[in-house]
């Protein structure tokens, strides 16, 4: 781990601090402009009241002085107002995404490493994912622990709520009175469980309980108490006690399937799918540099936001302010990130055996083409399919952009330019066209192949 003192002067926190510094230098100006103007007016009352001289057309460089301080005035404003705006924006699209995918996007450290309240709502927004993902990694531990113990399980708090329970306690007693959030005491007698959780902690093991399930039948269990609550459990037939538990936010089916081999007959929702996207520093494919990199696996009718890539890239020249403004990606962001070369076995590996998928797409694959070819790296032969090139045959007199599509298939919007949200948005316009092309003829893999393969970049 670098020392506090290099990591304190890195290129990154250095940017951002000019940045916020260039705020503070607004702020100045904003106290500063008064303070000219009342200076101008004493100056005017000095000359014209006590001193009372004869008029001066010199002193009409007090107006003027006022107009370029009201103009630098509105300068200062329009800066503050607009990077507070910029970055809040930024945030907003991340946390679309963050939501989606269940970890905070790559450029998000641009927020967290300068002073300044948008550093500290950053900072604190990222501790409350830290806490989340520990939270769900316990909780997956957990539902295993829960999967390899033949019992049915009830944990409550204190006051009687249900903390946890398993699939075999909510099968035999029932959801109401078992599920998270509910009272133990609508299934179980007040006093007597508070007898039973007494006897318990006094002999400091678990005793006999007694419980009715959904069809009116005893059930004998066992109680064992907490510093704060207890739990409730008794066996279950192994076929159901499954790891699932509604306490824990689990998200099943997170990993996405090897790609397997396909053919032109493969069905569209079975093939294996990369939906993919670039920020770039503009766009001229042959020129231009990549500096980000999203991508998101796809297969039958699901995102597999769990294999996903979202990579920031140090493109080895100047971002431009034009794109800046559409991405927020800037030099001081990708300073200490890794060069494509780095990141392309990485990328290839991801991609191969599967298809890729993006809109207008063409662009992106002559990005890395370009690339590839600049830094000598073997090329990504992967086959494509433009999602542009799809919704035109479903909707033709509609505008083709990816807002547009997407708002057009009913799809909500979000993570817009940032690649990784642009590659989740695409492949989930991708899932909901599937239906519509297959009623008009295009079910399978050849068939789309012929209407939406990608053009060579910048021929119609």
């Amino acid at each position: 781990m670098a020392p506090a003192r290099d990591r304190d002067d890195s290129p990154l926190r250095r940017a951002i601090v000019m940045r916020y510094r260039t705020r503070r230098t607004h702020a100045v100006l904003l106290s500063a402009i008064p303070a000219i103007l009342a200076l101008a007016l004493v100056i005017f009352a000095v000359r014209h009241v006590l001193l009372a001289d004869e008029q001066d057309w010199t002193l009409l460089v007090l107006p003027a002085v006022g107009t370029v301080a009201a103009a630098v005035l509105t300068y200062a404003v329009y800066g503050i107002i607009a990077a507070h705006i910029g970055d809040l924006d930024r945030m907003k699209e991340d946390l679309d995404l963050a939501a989606s995918t269940g970890r905070l996007p790559a450029r998000w450290r641009q927020f967290t490493g300068g002073p300044g309240e948008i550093a500290g709502l950053s900072q604190t927004i990222e501790r409350a994912f830290i806490r989340r993902q520990r939270h769900d990694s316990e909780g997956a531990w957990i539902a295993g622990v829960l999967a390899g113990i033949p019992a049915a399980v009830i944990v409550f708090t204190g006051t009687g709520l249900v903390a946890l329970s398993n699939a075999a306690a909510r099968r035999r007693l029932g959801e109401f009175g078992t599920a998270p959030g509910h009272s133990i005491f609508s299934i179980v007698d007040h006093g007597l469980l508070g007898a039973a959780l007494r006897r318990a902690r006094d002999s400091r093991r678990p005793v006999e309980f007694a419980l009715t399930d959904t069809e009116g039948k005893s059930v004998e269990a066992q109680i064992a108490g907490l510093a704060e609550g207890g739990v409730i459990s008794f066996l279950a037939p192994v076929e159901e006690v499954l790891p699932e538990q509604t306490a824990m936010d689990l998200s099943l089916g997170s990993v996405a399937p090897e790609p397997a081999p396909f053919l032109n007959s493969t069905p569209l929702g079975s093939l294996p799918i990369v939906s993919l996207d670039l920020e770039t520093t503009g766009l001229e494919a042959a020129r231009d540099r990549i500096v980000s990199i999203g991508a998101v696996r796809v297969q039958d009718g699901h995102v597999f936001t769990g294999a996903c890539l979202d990579l920031l890239v140090k493109p080895g020249i100047q971002i431009p302010e034009r794109s800046f403004r559409v991405h927020g990606i800037g030099d001081e962001l990708v300073a200490g990130a890794p060069p494509l070369p780095e990141l392309w076995e990485e990328l290839t590996r991801f991609c191969e055996g599967c298809v890729i998928v993006g809109h207008q797409i063409g662009f992106d694959l002559a990005v890395l083409a370009a690339e590839a070819k600049r830094h000598k790296l073997p090329p990504i032969g992967v086959p494509a399919l433009d999602t542009m090139a799809l919704f035109k045959l479903i909707a033709p007199d509609e505008r083709i952009g990816l807002d547009s599509a997407a708002e057009a298939m009913g799809l909500s919007i979000f993570g817009r330019h940032t690649a990784l949200g642009d590659a989740i948005v695409t492949a989930e316009l991708f899932n909901a066209m599937v239906p519509e092309l297959r009623q008009l003829g295009i079910s399978n893999y050849g068939s789309a192949l012929d209407v939406a393969a990608p053009r060579p970049w910048g021929r119609e």
